[in-house]
């Protein structure tokens, strides 16, 4: 059996630091930017990750994305995010 990319990323550090709990991902659909507050004020929610995770500095972040997870990533620091995603062929 194949493993995920969500699973691999679980096993690699540890399944505690990697979020799949519906509420807390809908939680981080969301920042500050003007639209995206009206979007939830409203119910909508037109991008959501597929998952949450906290890794333990820059140089965990560096390695994980090096790694070439097949995900795109998307930089979220105090609710506010850096809309570039970064593509998994780095």
């Amino acid at each position: 059996m194949t493993l995920s990319w969500a699973e691999r990323l679980k096993n690699e550090i540890g399944a505690s630091r990697v979020i799949e709990d519906e509420e807390e991902v809908a939680a981080h659909s969301y920042d500050w930017w003007p639209v995206a507050t009206k979007w939830r004020r409203q119910g909508k929610q037109p991008y959501s990750p597929n998952v949450i995770v906290r890794p333990e500095g820059a140089g965990e972040v560096g390695r994980l994305l090096a790694r070439r997870h097949p995900a795109m990533s998307c930089c979220w620091a105090s609710r506010v995010s850096k809309r570039l995603p970064m593509p998994s062929t780095l």
